[in-house]
This record gives structure tokens, C-alpha cells and sequence, in this order.
């Protein structure tokens, strides 16, 4: 009984046990069921494949992480889950807090127009609309590390909550909303992630199998990928830049600060990442250091590998390794178990959310596109023959 009124209280993720490694992704244990009394909300930005193309992939990126951050910032102490997708998001909300995440996204949707020139898309489906529909939506949280951890989803009710985005503009949230939100957690202090291997691929694969055989499926692609790739975590210590000045660290102050503020805003944090920059130079080889601590944590808590009822990966690979990785899901694709879409880049790219020392999550895309280019390639496939 406890169990049940835990998951039907806003606190239902923060109380949620959380498990570890990649190799549990799939393991049915740890999802339970998103309760009857939460929604789920999505956040797309119309036009983002112009704004890639035309070079603009880290302010997508920036766009959708905000929208994260203004939610959970709305939600204050019910921890909500939260799945990035690269030029948007996946979130989970209590019902009780439908309306100041509405405002809060009204802020971030007002911030990504004015100064980002993208147009923000919202909407918000309670999760008694998938339960009336026999939908099912279970989450799990993965554990990183300090007081970190990252959310998973599964279910039919994802697919279905974005379908009815998409046929029906009923769940879309408005833009007459009073704005009222903040983006304070968002950072963006580190440059690219260069690889170091040859090629940062940004991988989505979706098994396309009855449920009963879909996990396993995806547990034999998870261990086959670590198989191919044992050092699979795009992000270490070593490949950390500290070159100053960050080369998106304006992005971060538009996110934050409107007008004329943003230009005093600069000033300010950009003389304050210096001052940490020649902290990190002198201390990261310092193992017991703070500032290598941070770092190792860092690297420990990003998320790149997640589910969603698809798997989204990005990692630093060979080209012997991408060929071995591309050989394999090319012949899983040909027995019509999966469909994948794949995208190549010369980095990755960070987008931070830094709530304390020991609670931040660092949001992983592939530049020039990443998660975005690999939907569009999987999409066509999809539409195309078979």
C-alpha cells in the first residue's frame, strides 16, 4: 500500500529506487508505472532542421535543455524525469504543477523567440488521457553518480502522447500564457568534446518486435555495442577543454538574461570562468583535488545512453569500430528486427544543468546536427520501402 500512494504523491520519482549500468537499461524491475495522476510534456522547436543547416545546432540544443530546466525549476522540490532529445525534450510533471510549468515554458518559449529565433513548441498530455486509451508509460532512473541520476521510459504511451501532438492541436499550450520562469542551472562553460578515437556518432535505434522480445533485443544491442566499444563514454577527464573564452558561453547568458543585462552578464561570468580555468589547469592533475573530483563526476554524469522506447547513444569511436557497429545493425535491420538512423561528427557537444556540486547532469548531443540527423535518417527510412 505504501508502494502505491508513494507513486501516486509528486514525489514519486524523487522516491523511486534508482538502479545502475547500462547492462540494467532494460531490465523490467525497475520501471514502474508513471502514475494516473502526472502528464507527460513535450517540447519540440518547429524548423529546427533549417536552423542545423545553417550551422545553428548548439542554440537547438541550448532550447531544449532550457526547456528542462524551466520545468524543474517550476516543479522546486517534486524531482521530475526528464528525457533529451536534442532539439527537445521528454518530461514528466505531477498534475499539481500543470499550471506553473505552463508559465515556466511560456518563458522559455518567449526566450527562444526573442533571443534565439526559434519557435518553441509545447504540449502537455495528462496521463489519464493514455490510461482511458489502455496506453502503458513506465519509468526507471539510472544513478550516476553524487546525487545525480537520469530517467528512462518505455511503453506505448510515449508514441501515442506524440501522435496526438502531432493530429491535434488540443494538448498544445497556447502562447497567451503570462510569462514566468527562470533558466538559473543552465551552463554552457565547456567547449566542444573533440574526439579523440576519429568520429563522435550519434546513434537511435528502434527495435521493431513484439514487447516480449523487444528488451531483449536491445539488451543484445547495448552488450554488443559495449563489446564493440569498452571505453564507450564520450566524455572523460582528458578530453575536457579548458581554452577560454568557452566558445558558446554567450549562449548560456541569452538563456538567462534579456536586453542590455546580457552584455554586463558576459562580463561577469566570463571573468569568473577564467579565474576557474586557471584553477582547473593547476589542480585537474591533482587527483584528490576538487576540481579533478568535479571532472571525474562530471564525465560520470552524462547522458549519453538513454531509452525511450528507443535507444539514443553518443560515442567516440574507430573506424573500425563504427564499420563493426554498422555491420551489425545493418544485418539486424535486413532481418526487419530494427530500424536506426546514424549520424557522424568531429565532436559532441555539452549542454550542462548544474543544480550543486553534487547534483548536475550533463546533456550529450553529436554536433552538426547529432540526434536530430539520425532522426531524419531513420524517418526516411521508415517512410521509404522497407
Amino acid at each position: 500500500m505504501n508502494v502505491i500512494n508513494e507513486t501516486r504523491s509528486s514525489h514519486f520519482y524523487k522516491n523511486l529506487n534508482s538502479f545502475t549500468g547500462s547492462q540494467n537499461i532494460m531490465n523490467e524491475n525497475n520501471y514502474v508505472p508513471l502514475p494516473d495522476d502526472w502528464s507527460i510534456v513535450i517540447t519540440d522547436i518547429k524548423g529546427s532542421t533549417k536552423a542545423i543547416e545553417a550551422g545553428r545546432y548548439k542554440d537547438v540544443n541550448v532550447v531544449g535543455v532550457a526547456t528542462i530546466i524551466s520545468t524543474q525549476n517550476a516543479c522546486g522540490d517534486a524531482e521530475i524525469p526528464f528525457i533529451f532529445g536534442g532539439d527537445g525534450a521528454t518530461l514528466f510533471i505531477p498534475n499539481e504543477k500543470v499550471e506553473a510549468v505552463k508559465r515556466s515554458l511560456a518563458f522559455s518559449r518567449a526566450n527562444a523567440a526573442s533571443e534565439f529565433k526559434l519557435q518553441l513548441r509545447v504540449a502537455i498530455i495528462p496521463m489519464s488521457v493514455l490510461v482511458k486509451n489502455n496506453r502503458q508509460l513506465l519509468i526507471a532512473k539510472m544513478f550516476l553518480s553524487g546525487k545525480s541520476s537520469i530517467a528512462m521510459a518505455k511503453g506505448d504511451g510515449l508514441a501515442f502522447a506524440e501522435d496526438l501532438t502531432k493530429k491535434s492541436d488540443d494538448y498544445l499550450v497556447g502562447g497567451h500564457l503570462a510569462s514566468e520562469g527562470s533558466h538559473q542551472g543552465l551552463e554552457c562553460r565547456w567547449n566542444p568534446i573533440v574526439s579523440k578515437k576519429g568520429e563522435m556518432i550519434s546513434m537511435i535505434i528502434k527495435v521493431n518486435l513484439p514487447p516480449d522480445q523487444a528488451s531483449e533485443q536491445y539488451h543484445q544491442i547495448i552488450s554488443k555495442i559495449n563489446e564493440i566499444v569498452p571505453e564507450i563514454a564520450p566524455v572523460t577527464k582528458n578530453k575536457l577543454s579548458t581554452a577560454w573564452p568557452p566558445i558558446h558561453l554567450f549562449k548560456e547568458i541569452k538563456a538567462k538574461h534579456r536586453g542590455v543585462k546580457k552584455y554586463a552578464a558576459y562580463i561577469a561570468t566570463a571573468s569568473l570562468v577564467l579565474l576557474l580555468t586557471i584553477i582547473v589547469k593547476l589542480t585537474k592533475k591533482n587527483p584528490n583535488s576538487l576540481v579533478s573530483i568535479y571532472m571525474n563526476e562530471l564525465a560520470s554524469n552524462t547522458d549519453f545512453i538513454k531509452f525511450d522506447d528507443v535507444l539514443r547513444m553518443v560515442i567516440d569511436v574507430d573506424q573500425n569500430q563504427k564499420k563493426e557497429i554498422l555491420e551489425y545493425l545493418e544485418g539486424l535491420e535486413k532481418n526487419r528486427s530494427i530500424k536506426y538512423g546514424i549520424h557522424s561528427s568531429v565532436e559532441a557537444l555539452m549542454t550542462c544543468y548544474v543544480q550543486s556540486k553534487t547534483n548536475h547532469i550533463h546533456f550529450i548531443d553529436g554536433g552538426s546536427g547529432g540526434y536530430a540527423m539520425a532522426a531524419k535518417m531513420m524517418k526516411a527510412k521508415q517512410l521509404g520501402p522497407a
